[in-house]
C-alpha cells in the first residue's frame, strides 16, 4: 500500500482528481484530496485541478482543493501562463476569485506570457463585477504589464470612462463610500441675489447716494 499513488495518468495525463473535476464530482474530489491526491499535478495543458476548476466555475470543486489540500499551490501556471487566479477572472466567476483570494492567491500574479495581471484581464473584459471583486481585496490598478501598461491605461485607450474612474480613484486611495460621503458634506450658503437679507448695506447705500445728490 505505501507504494500505492492516486496520482496516476491516463493517456491524456490526467489524475483521477483532474477526472474528478472535470465531471463536477464534488464528493468524490473531497475524497481524493483527503486520501493523498496532489492538487498541484499538471495535465498535458499544464492544467492543475484547481485551473480547471476554475475554467468551468466549479467553485465547490475549488473549495475542496484549496480548503482540504494542504499543499495546494495557487500560482502554478499553465501552459499559456495563466494562475488558477486568472483562469477564474476569464471565467466571470466572482465567486472563484473570492475562493482563491481568501485562500492565499497573489491578487496581482501576472501571466507568464504579458505580465498582465487578473485586473488587466478583468479591465480588457469590461468585466465590473469582477473589477470590483479585484478591487475590493487590494489589485494594484498602476501595476504594468511586461509592455508597461498599467489597467488604468488599457481603460483610458479603449474610452472605458467609468471603469477609469474607479481605478483611478482606487489608485489614489479614493473608495466609493469617501466620494459618497464628500457628496453629502453641507454645502456653503450662495449669496442671495436680492437686498433684503442685508438691511444694513441697503441703508448704507442710500446713504451714500444722498450724499452725492
Amino acid at each position: 500500500m505505501s507504494m500505492m499513488t492516486l496520482d496516476i495518468y491516463n493517456n491524456l495525463k490526467q489524475t483521477p482528481l483532474h477526472l474528478a473535476v472535470i465531471t463536477g464530482q464534488t464528493e468524490i474530489v473531497g475524497k481524493l484530496v483527503s486520501a493523498g491526491a496532489s492538487s498541484n499535478v499538471p495535465d498535458r495543458n499544464g492544467h492543475t485541478p484547481c485551473h480547471l476548476a476554475c475554467q468551468r466555475s466549479y467553485v465547490n470543486c475549488l473549495e475542496k482543493l484549496v480548503m482540504e489540500s494542504k499543499e495546494v499551490n495557487l500560482e502554478l501556471k499553465n501552459y499559456n501562463g495563466f494562475t488558477p487566479l486568472h483562469e477564474a477572472v476569464l471565467a466571470s466567476c466572482t465567486r472563484s476569485v473570492k475562493c482563491l483570494v481568501e485562500n492565499g492567491a497573489n491578487i496581482n500574479s501576472k501571466d507568464g506570457k504579458s505580465g498582465r495581471t487578473p485586473l488587466h484581464h478583468a479591465v480588457e473584459t469590461e468585466n465590473t463585477d469582477i473589477i470590483a471583486e479585484l478591487l475590493k481585496y487590494g489589485a494594484n490598478p498602476s501595476e504594468p504589464s511586461f509592455s508597461g501598461n498599467t489597467p488604468i491605461q488599457i481603460a483610458s485607450g479603449r474610452g472605458m470612462q467609468t471603469i477609469r474612474q474607479i481605478l483611478e480613484n482606487t489608485a489614489k486611495g479614493i473608495t466609493v463610500e469617501d466620494k459618497q460621503m464628500c457628496s453629502k458634506q453641507p454645502q456653503p450658503d450662495m449669496l442671495t441675489s436680492g437686498y433684503e437679507n442685508f438691511p444694513d448695506l441697503v441703508e448704507g447705500v442710500f446713504s451714500f447716494t444722498n450724499a452725492l445728490n
